[in-house]
């Protein structure tokens, strides 16, 4: 055990010598790679970790943090955004003072570790699973993903994410979320190809629970609220058995989005940008089209406009 030192014939736990902290106050995505990630760290070097959480990620009246996390781990790691030290180090500063002093992690995309002489980091997986997250969010994405598997072969996933991003106010943001958001189209192109190819089955996950109204009816395609038990968990729940399902898929296709960054991280399986892999020239096509498109909502507008300035500047 990396946090035991061997004295005769007694282990003897080593003393922590600092705290990783991590404290987002986005969405629920974001918070839960920052969080795993200080995990991760702590781990390695052997430090306590604390988890600042301030107000509910989705907006509703309680923390959503005891919806997620074991009571255990609550009680021992979770603390308020107030109660997080204003002065802490990065990683890299951290190594330069001589490995001394508290961390603050705050990475939502990709894996962080720590170079040097200390033990190998643990995985998403094996993080999730160690008493982080709560035990009957897991049993239940196994259950569900089991009757996935009877149903069909293979399956990959298209995240569809929309709803956020059609109501929220965009004016000082657009351009910040140009690669969060795909029009159906991208994904009625994708489907096209993967149902020809014939060698999976698609698994719809959206904000939208309308959103498999807009795929022709097929026996290979179906929307994961199909699977999902109604009445028994919360939203917040919902979305942490969506993020275990996908990370159980072969593939994801969706947009950028920590939310399914952290479902590639735990099953590290491929995370794929939906509107790359369609042909450039329809995926310019279909932006513009939905950019002129007056009848649509005004935001999905603004960001099809922002993505096609974008895909002509990349060019």
């Amino acid at each position: 055990d990396p946090n035991q030192t061997y004295s005769g014939s007694i282990f003897v736990a080593k003393k922590k010598e600092g705290t990783v902290f991590s404290s987002r106050t986005d969405r629920l995505g974001a918070r839960l790679v920052a969080a795993i990630n200080a995990i991760r760290v702590s781990r390695q070097i052997n430090y306590d970790v604390k988890i600042g959480w301030k107000f509910h990620p989705y907006g509703i009246s309680n923390d959503g943090f005891s919806e997620i996390f074991t009571e255990e781990f609550c009680n021992e790691h979770i603390i308020s955004h107030e109660e997080v030290p204003e002065k802490l180090f990065s990683i890299e500063d951290w190594q330069k003072n001589s490995f001394v002093g508290d961390i603050m992690v705050q990475n939502c995309f990709g894996r962080v570790r720590v170079e040097g002489d200390f033990s190998e980091p643990e995985s998403f997986a094996e993080i999730i699973s160690s008493g982080v997250i709560r035990n009957d969010l897991i049993s239940s994405a196994e259950e569900i993903f089991s009757r996935i598997e009877n149903d069909f072969n293979k399956c990959v996933a298209f995240h569809i994410r929309r709803g956020d991003l059609l109501s929220i106010d965009l004016s000082p943001q657009v351009v910040s979320f140009i690669d969060r958001f795909n029009p159906y189209e991208i994904f009625h192109e994708l489907y096209n190809q993967i149902i020809e190819d014939g060698e999976f089955s698609i698994i719809i996950f959206s904000d939208d629970s309308e959103a498999i109204s807009n795929f022709p009816e097929s026996k290979e395609i179906a929307s994961i609220n199909d699977y999902l038990p109604e009445g028994k968990f919360s939203v917040t729940q919902i979305a942490m058995i969506e993020i275990l399902l996908l990370s159980k898929m072969e593939r994801i296709y969706g947009s950028w989005s920590a939310f399914t960054e952290l479902a590639h991280l735990i099953g590290e399986n491929q995370l794929l940008l939906a509107r790359e892999e369609i042909l450039p020239s329809t995926t310019l096509s279909i932006f513009y089209q939905k950019a002129i498109d007056k009848s649509l909502n005004p935001n999905e507008r603004a960001l099809c406009l922002a993505s096609y300035v974008d895909l002509i500047v990349q060019k």
